[in-house]
């Protein structure tokens, strides 16, 4: 059994999950499914930003996508969705105030006591496009005037599968929804969709979960969290 890694070329656990599997003799491939492409930060979305009260970094590519912002940021709350994300932003020298805690994501960071009271409180969610949306909704509901600003897009990418692809069995490691979709979307006929429906799935959060269903898996795992050492510690447990 192979571990198939579906992790974007940039990402740094692509990488790092890559030495771990080599290092325990674990064979495996991997696929780029999607990749992140700057988006333009024009002078308007300056201006905003240096009104914000709270920064939100939605994920570890928001950090690195935003860096003509950086500078703006000496006098703002910081708040992270999680611990990847949080190193990303010490690399340039940002200090997160509040990262989100286990499980991390957007319902842990909901839970933070700076996102309670904040009724006309100026935030700005940097994140990708498309997104979940799932933040700007629950921080206008509590009266927030929230602006979110896309500095990455996220794109499926055209894929081609190893020739040997159907003659093995997979742990396959997927880190967000549009790198399944754009998986099935290559498997051209329902022999090869048959095929992975039979797959084992590992997906880093519950909610990624739900869509793996509702796509037709049924094998599904799901890691304690995003973090590469979550990811490791699953594939160890399964193998």
């Amino acid at each position: 059994m192979k571990v198939l890694l579906t992790f974007d070329n940039n990402n740094y656990k692509l990488e790092k999950l890559s030495n771990y599997l080599q290092q325990r003799h674990i064979s495996y491939c991997s696929l780029a499914l999607f990749k992140c492409q700057s988006l333009p930060i024009d002078n308007s979305l300056i201006s905003i930003v240096k009104k914000a009260d709270i920064i939100i970094f939605s994920s570890a590519n928001a950090v690195n996508y935003s860096q003509k912002l950086h500078k703006l940021l000496d006098d703002k709350l910081l708040l992270s969705i999680g611990k990847n994300t949080t190193r990303t932003m010490q690399k340039y020298a940002l200090i997160a105030n509040i990262t989100a805690q286990k499980p991390f994501g957007s319902e842990s960071l909901l839970r933070s006591i700076a996102l309670q009271k904040i009724a006309n409180k100026h935030i700005v969610l940097l994140t990708a496009d498309p997104n979940r949306g799932y933040l700007q909704q629950i921080l206008e509901n509590r009266k927030a005037k929230i602006t979110t600003i896309s500095v990455y897009s996220i794109m499926p990418t055209k894929i081609q599968l190893p020739k040997d692809f159907f003659t093995e069995s997979y742990l396959i490691i997927i880190s967000n929804a549009l790198s399944l979709k754009n998986l099935i979307q290559n498997l051209d006929n329902q022999h090869k969709k048959q095929f992975l429906i039979q797959q084992t799935v590992l997906v880093i959060s519950e909610r990624l979960k739900s869509v793996a269903k509702n796509l037709g898996l049924t094998k599904i795992i799901v890691s304690e969290n995003a973090s590469l050492t979550a990811i490791c510690k699953k594939i160890m447990q399964y193998y």
